[in-house]
């Protein structure tokens, strides 16, 4: 499976070069991306499963998304980041 996104903040300007791991729950094998100019990333190759979807950037609360994978899916995550520090979520 695959899992794009766009990573913005809440007045919707995009987060260049934040951090995007993608942990699956039965191997807890980290998969990880970094967000482009855009705000844009893509994880690719991801088994299919349970994943733990954790996204970073210097200045802004974590932000953790439970997903499902299915084999094939483009399952599309995109992130709104509130400023904060990084060890809030």
């Amino acid at each position: 499976g695959t899992i794009p996104g766009r990573i913005t903040d809440s007045s919707g300007a995009v987060i260049p070069a934040a951090s995007v791991t993608v942990v699956a729950a039965d191997t807890n094998f980290p998969f990880k991306a970094t967000s482009n100019e855009d705000g844009l990333y893509r994880v690719l190759s991801l088994t299919p499963g349970k994943d733990k979807v954790t996204v970073e950037a210097q200045g802004f609360k974590k932000s953790i998304h439970d997903v499902e994978l299915r084999v094939g899916d483009t399952l599309a995550i995109d992130t709104t980041l509130q400023v904060g520090s990084m060890s809030e979520a």
